[in-house]
């Protein structure tokens, strides 16, 4: 491969391989070609790479085009907004049908005011579809997933801090030996929490946590105590 810096900041890349894959489900040759793209600035980066692979299998020719993007954008010291998308799609030479295919979408944002550094807020939503018709799964051959969670933490003083979190989850599923039936399942998931520091290197944790079976309407809760101690600032 090659590397070929196009301005300070910016860097396209392009290369080549060719090789042998081993999976826990088979083993197979494969051949790609793949062209990057990053771009690294005070405010905003993005990378990129775009590849096509053709994996030479017993029971088919797959052909795949496979693509990753993601994006850190700072639009003031407080505020930074991050997202990534990648993308597969794998069709049989063969028979040019398509055997599988994943999306994955993941926005977020991390919110600390420079000014009053005592509040963190942060958030996600991340979408997941998934198409799998190669016969390495006998039942399932279809989900989707969106997934939304937030989570924020306030320092009352030096001692307190306490925080909040709440999380949502829908999966679909579609499973070929119930004839294509789909099956669809919804948890919203909260906790609250308080930390309390004793000593210097040592802290007090007391959570609380809630998750509801919204499909099922079940709910079930229950607590967290717990004590920790900090070695140095890395562990």
């Amino acid at each position: 491969g090659i590397d070929y810096d196009l301005k300070d900041k910016h860097r396209l890349g392009l290369s080549y391989q060719e090789g042998q894959v081993k999976t826990a489900y088979e083993e197979y040759d494969r051949r790609a070609i793949s062209f990057s793209s990053n771009y690294d600035s005070s405010n905003i980066r993005v990378a990129n790479k775009l590849e096509y692979r053709v994996d030479t299998k017993s029971a088919n020719d797959a052909e795949q085009f496979v693509s990753t993007n993601s994006v850190s954008y700072k639009l003031t010291d407080s505020f930074r907004i991050i997202s990534s998308f990648d993308y597969l799609v794998s069709k049989d030479r063969r028979t040019d049908q398509t055997i599988q295919k994943d999306i994955e979408l993941e926005i977020g944002f991390a919110y600390r005011p420079v000014k009053h550094n005592r509040f963190n807020w942060l958030g996600k939503y991340i979408y997941i579809e998934n198409k799998d018709d190669t016969g390495r799964s006998i039942d399932r051959t279809y989900e989707k997933k969106h997934i939304l969670m937030t989570e924020a933490a306030y320092k009352l003083n030096a001692k307190w801090t306490v925080g909040s979190k709440i999380g949502y989850k829908k999966d679909t599923y579609q499973y070929q030996a119930s004839n294509n039936i789909n099956i669809t399942n919804e948890v919203l998931f909260y906790g609250l929490r308080a930390e309390y520091q004793i000593i210097k290197e040592w802290d007090l944790l007391i959570e609380y946590r809630g998750l509801h079976d919204l499909t099922s309407n079940d709910f079930r809760q229950g607590a967290v105590v717990g004590i920790y101690r900090s070695f140095g600032n890395n562990f």
